[in-house]
């Protein structure tokens, strides 16, 4: 029997190609191996996950890592654990924050309370999904709204790169996704393996981006097995290497058959 029981998967760029393509052999190996807690650590909050067409492959009896960390929740729904922005860093965030350098700002705080603020509503095509979505082009409004639901995680897209301060956020060129002080995809998953009993030593984590250095540089995960995706991180050390979420499957394959 496979000593494997945990697959930490992030989505885009690692499981999930830039043209919306999931690898056929990955779900299939997925469907042979239901014994496997194939868990999502994702920037994404839940909605733009259940979207995906993975989202009823992967477990519905663990929470998964959302909003960059922030969020514990299962796919069906159910938010196990949330950390909340604080008054403070949303009074930090919106004062350096104004209409002309915002295109967009969107929040999930769960499948019931999604918001939108952007200029043009318009470009924006919400399938059956985001039917409940709140949008408004009032920039007040928005933060409004904020302060009365306090949002997990809010993702900012700017006009142009911006330089934010005495604020925790990712950053990849004009997107921003600012949580709370200390939370990242490493205290999410952190989290998940203590409350559930989980074993890193029994893992494998699928990573390519920034955001996932905190999960891959964890102390709580150095038992890990590690597959780097891309080309994005050179000097990160890993334990195998893919060249695209195409070649993902194959060397987990490998690694289940061989543990």
């Amino acid at each position: 029997m496979s000593t494997i029981k945990n697959i930490l998967m992030d989505i885009d760029g690692t499981i999930f190609t830039i043209d919306r393509k999931f690898p056929e052999n990955l779900s299939e190996l997925i469907k042979i191996h239901p014994e496997i807690n194939w868990l999502i650590t994702s920037g994404r909050s839940l909605d733009l996950v259940r979207i995906l067409p993975f989202a009823s492959l992967v477990s519905q009896s663990l929470p998964h890592v959302l909003d960059g960390g922030s969020k514990l929740e299962y796919i069906n729904g159910t938010i196990y654990d949330s950390v909340f922005l604080t008054t403070e860093e949303l009074d930090t965030l919106f004062n350096q924050l104004s209409e002309d350098i915002v295109e967009f700002i969107y929040s999930a705080s769960s499948l019931d309370n999604r918001i939108l603020f952007a200029e043009k509503p318009e470009k924006f095509n919400f399938n059956q999904e985001f039917a409940s979505v709140k949008i408004t082009n009032n920039f007040d409004e928005f933060q409004a709204w904020c302060y009365q639901i306090p949002p997990s995680k809010i993702f900012v897209h700017s006009t142009y790169k911006l330089d934010l301060k005495n604020l925790h956020f990712f950053q990849n060129e004009c997107h921003f996704d600012v949580t709370h002080m200390g939370v990242d995809k490493g205290s999410g998953a952190k989290k998940l393996f203590t409350k559930f009993s989980l074993k890193p030593e029994e893992t494998i984590m699928l990573f390519n981006d920034f955001n996932d250095l905190p999960l891959v540089e964890s102390p709580f995960f150095h038992k890990s097995l590690k597959i780097k995706v891309g080309e994005l991180l050179p000097n990160t050390p890993s334990d195998f290497t893919a060249n695209t979420p195409y070649d993902v499957a194959d060397i987990l394959k490998s690694l289940i058959l061989e543990s």
